[in-house]
């Protein structure tokens, strides 16, 4: 047999396989991490519960010069999401500011 079919074989199948196991990791990271979002509890018996806690991550930013500005600039759009999420049926003992 020819050295250069011999090379281009070893070549192709070298590449396959990289190519198919880069496939397998990288389908395995986000089957693991799109099903992250949920627990499952089985015991002796299974019953639906209803989730009553959600966390939201709100974050915002602000750029100015001035502290004194920019820290007022935060309160303003703080407020603002305070005063949004209020309209729309929360708390404000269910808002935590951190």
């Amino acid at each position: 047999m020819d050295k250069g079919i011999l090379f281009i074989s070893a070549t192709i199948l070298l590449s396959l396989g990289i190519t198919g196991s880069g496939f397998f990791i990288g389908n395995g990271y986000y089957q693991t991490h799109m099903n992250n979002r949920s627990v499952i509890v089985k015991g002796l018996a299974e019953m639906p519960v209803k989730a009553d806690l959600a966390i939201w991550n709100i974050k915002f930013q602000t750029i100015g010069n001035e502290l004194t500005e920019t820290q007022s600039k935060i309160n303003n759009h703080k407020d603002l999401i305070i005063a949004f999420l209020n309209k729309n049926g929360f708390r404000s003992s269910e808002i935590t500011i951190g």
